[in-house]
């Protein structure tokens, strides 16, 4: 009969570890080891208690026990009697049996009552030790999942995070315009976060303050912009503390989040952020969002600087090759024939042009008139001045007006005295 008893004991206890080891719940399992040593050992209550500061709390009670949570205390043994601790609430409860769930930490307590711990016989003390240590193990199982699905769901809100700023990304590289830039910022954060109000503020190499664009009710001073600028990471003001004068200055624009951007080092701007139309507070998710979304911003805009560098720097380079071929062509483009004479001309401009002129005038068969000038300055300036004098040199020679006169016309001042 004592050996049909011990097996039954081991099947309820294969029973009871298959069960609690396929448990979701840490509720589900403290209760049903609750229950199960309720009815194996005959006790009408009992409760368990987890540790809670400096206290132990009840998060789970059967029978009329009325106590909520107690003083914080130890166990050393795998078993004890509420002799053996300072607990008189236990006591007062009459729940005498302690077993700790896990003996190291003492964080999780079973108690039993009814019954004194000299009271069990010895296979039942051992009952309730395996019961314990079933339990004990199925609680970590269950933490353990837990803790992997956490993991996971972290894993997958960063992916879906990747994700989307890959999207942005690709959205806002599409983009060649400041106006469009800033229109895809304000989708993103509405349609991301629900935010209609932000600001935008770039920072130059001289690290002044520009707005981009303001959409909070009230308008920023240079001070204001200047103490937002001095933040080179981001932060939010609903998760951390901060000294009144920042919070305060937070508070009187409405702004919860500030994030700098850097482009190769470089501070580039700042994005401020107001509250959600909903009133929901930021997560971490929600910053590292705004944080992603504004060195995108920022980046796509010194592209688009960059860009807008690069055309008119195309555009300067094509009209001064024109004007180049346009000086070259005005110059002689051989030298005239005079017999006793070598005849050479040649201008190399410093710069693309310049305004170094010299020129071949024939004047009469037994004349030729010699030019050479310097324009003071270089570039196109000079070059134009350049081309006015060759203009005016070849239509007023041939009227056989004074070499002296000419000067003047083309001056407006005699400058032959200059020359003797």
């Amino acid at each position: 009969m004592q050996a049909r008893e011990t097996i039954i004991k081991l099947e309820s206890l294969l029973d009871l570890s298959a069960r609690l080891t396929s448990a979701e719940s840490r509720d589900f399992i403290i209760n049903a080891a609750l229950l199960t040593l309720m009815g194996k050992l005959r006790i009408t209550r009992a409760c368990a208690l987890e540790k809670n500061g400096d206290n132990f709390t009840v998060i789970n009670k059967k029978g009329n026990i009325k106590i909520e949570k107690i003083p914080y205390f130890t166990i050393q043994d795998s078993i004890s009697s509420h002799e053996n601790v300072d607990a008189n609430l236990l006591l007062d409860e009459g729940l005498l049996i302690l077993l700790p769930m896990n003996l190291q930490t003492n964080e999780i307590i079973l108690c039993l009552g009814s019954r004194n711990l000299d009271e069990l016989a010895e296979d039942e003390t051992k009952y309730a030790f395996l019961v314990c240590n079933i339990a004990s193990n199925a609680v970590k199982n269950v933490a353990n999942m837990l803790s992997i699905k956490e993991e996971k769901a972290r894993a997958e809100k960063q992916n879906q995070l990747l994700s989307t700023m890959f999207e942005i990304r690709k959205d806002f590289s599409n983009l060649h315009s400041r106006e469009q830039l800033l229109k895809m910022l304000s989708l993103n954060l509405m349609g991301q976060l629900t935010v209609t109000k932000f600001a935008a503020v770039s920072v130059d190499d001289k690290n002044n303050n520009h707005i981009l664009i303001n959409r909070f009710n009230s308008k920023f001073s240079q001070d204001e912009l200047l103490k937002f600028a001095e933040y080179s990471d981001t932060l939010c003001v609903e998760d951390k503390s901060h000294d009144g004068i920042t919070k305060e200055l937070f508070d009187s624009h409405g702004a919860v989040v500030l994030t700098s951007a850097q482009v190769q080092g470089t501070k580039k701007g700042y994005l401020l952020v107001g509250r959600k139309m909903n009133g929901d507070n930021f997560t971490d998710d929600n910053v590292k969002f705004i944080h992603a979304l504004g060195n995108t911003f920022f980046s796509e805009l010194e592209n688009e600087r960059l860009f807008r560098e690069e055309i008119e720097k195309k555009r300067l380079e094509s009209e001064i090759a024109l004007a180049l071929e346009i000086q070259k062509n005005l110059l002689p483009k051989k030298a005239p024939n005079l017999p006793g004479f070598d005849i050479y001309g040649r201008t190399i401009p410093s710069r693309w042009v310049g305004g170094d002129y010299f020129d071949f005038i024939r004047l009469d068969e037994h004349r030729l008139l010699f030019v050479v000038a310097d324009v003071s300055g270089k570039g196109i300036p000079a070059s134009l001045i350049m081309a006015n004098v060759q203009a005016a040199l070849r239509s007023l020679t041939p009227l056989n007006i004074e070499l002296r006169e000419i000067v003047i016309k083309n001056t407006g001042e005699d400058q032959t005295q200059r020359f003797g």
